[in-house]
């Protein structure tokens, strides 16, 4: 049986600046439009699925890496670019 931590004990969930969700929607909306393809492979692994856009800078919102979740987590942690307060 798992334990459950109570509310208080529990690790803060970082939350994305400003910065990082205005390029998160920049890219949502460029994808709704047509003028950015989600591609269906991982940059990073090869895998085959959903991939998510991963930006280099936030100030060039448009350049993204298309990673999976897994490799977007790593990509995140081996670089970091102040996305998250937390």
């Amino acid at each position: 049986m798992t334990q459950t931590l109570a509310p208080e004990n529990r690790k803060p969930r970082p939350v994305a600046t400003a910065e990082a969700r205005s390029s998160q929607r920049r890219v949502s909306y460029l994808i709704s439009i047509g003028k950015l393809i989600r591609p269906a492979l991982c940059e990073g692994c090869g895998a085959e699925g959903k991939t998510e856009g991963a930006h280099y800078d936030y100030a060039e919102p448009e350049r993204v890496k298309w990673l999976c979740r897994s490799c977007h987590s790593k990509w995140d942690w081996a670089e970091p670019k102040g996305g998250t307060n937390g």
